[in-house]
């Protein structure tokens, strides 16, 4: 799975001064009247971008969560005396600042995710067995991660440079802003006279509900789906604090495949506002397996993980992501 990406140029300001956490406040636009066009500057100054984390694996057989990066889509900002340098540009096909003044400058850069036009940050699924590469939680865990890609900001930190004509920028070390959270459930059913259900609702560090599955329609979950289930989310909201609450059920069902509704129906929950294990770290594709066998006994697997950075090809100036 992979997303067509958009190509973006855009001149932003920048706040004059040290590292802050919001490094666009408190900046204008520069005029005739406010800098002196007289001020030399240079011809152009290389960028370089090290996304933070980027080609790390994590311990074991734990699977990378990757994210296909266009350097294309950064967008490079600089400012002197709080302004934006009159005629000053970012030209990212060539990753080089442009018309930069001499002089105390500040500069900072961004990498806006690319979101599709059909995005929904919530995702739950009832997974074939046949499809998986083994019939284990973490495989359908493995599933609902490679569905889709992660949505993800990042943000350098406001490095400040005595620009001259040999002046060369330090690295912009790109952090992610986002996080990513997701869910594989098996059940080892002891016939088949059961089957999985699960709810599985997001709250952003507010307590404000931000996204909600309230289950898998029956008619979505039938043979080997019911029992295999996959849940995600990722989004621009997807920030530390955010947290998940999973309910997950086992449902006993008759000879006719309906539910029986009686007392050996099983329930389990995991709560982010009580156990942070289960919210929301920025930086961090969160994934839990959760294998539940015939006793109906559930062992949880953390499977976290670090995002991958994957650099994008441009053939012929066609985007290819397959």
């Amino acid at each position: 799975m992979k997303n067509n990406l958009l190509i973006g140029l855009s001149v932003v300001s920048l706040a004059m001064g040290a590292v802050s956490c919001n490094p666009q406040e408190n900046l204008s636009t520069s005029t005739t009247s406010e800098q002196n066009n007289t001020v030399p500057s240079t011809s152009g100054i290389q960028a370089e971008f090290t996304f933070e984390k980027s080609n790390q694996r994590t311990v074991g057989d734990t699977r990378t969560d990757d994210v296909t990066i266009d350097n294309s889509n950064i967008n490079v900002y600089a400012s002197q005396n709080g302004v934006i340098p009159s005629g000053y540009y970012y030209d990212a096909n060539a990753q080089t600042l442009m018309n930069v003044p001499y002089g105390i400058d500040q500069f900072y850069a961004d990498y806006d995710a690319v979101i599709p036009a059909d995005h929904t940050p919530e995702l739950g699924m009832g997974i074939d067995s046949h499809i998986l590469s083994e019939n284990t939680a973490q495989a359908a865990l493995d599933y609902v991660r490679d569905s889709r890609e992660p949505i993800v900001n990042f943000l350098s930190a406001t490095q400040t440079q005595d620009v001259n004509s040999t002046t060369q920028l330090d690295p912009f070390v790109m952090m992610p802003q986002n996080g990513r959270i997701s869910f594989g459930i098996h059940l080892d059913a002891p016939s088949e006279f059961w089957r999985l259900d699960a709810e599985f609702v997001v709250y952003n560090k507010n307590g404000e509900q931000i996204g909600k599955v309230e289950g898998i329609p029956e008619d979505e979950v039938g043979g080997e789906d019911r029992y295999n289930l996959g849940f995600d989310y990722t989004d621009l909201q997807a920030v530390s604090g955010a947290y998940t609450y999973l309910k997950i059920k086992v449902i006993e069902l008759n000879s006719n495949g309906e539910r029986v509704n009686g007392p050996n129906d099983k329930q389990w929950i995991l709560d982010g506002s009580i156990d942070g294990a289960y919210s929301v770290a920025n930086g961090i594709a969160k994934g839990y397996a959760i294998n539940i066998d015939e006793k109906f006994t559930p062992t949880i697997t953390d499977l976290s993980a670090e995002f991958q950075f994957v650099q994008l090809v441009i053939d012929d100036e066609e985007v290819n992501l397959d």
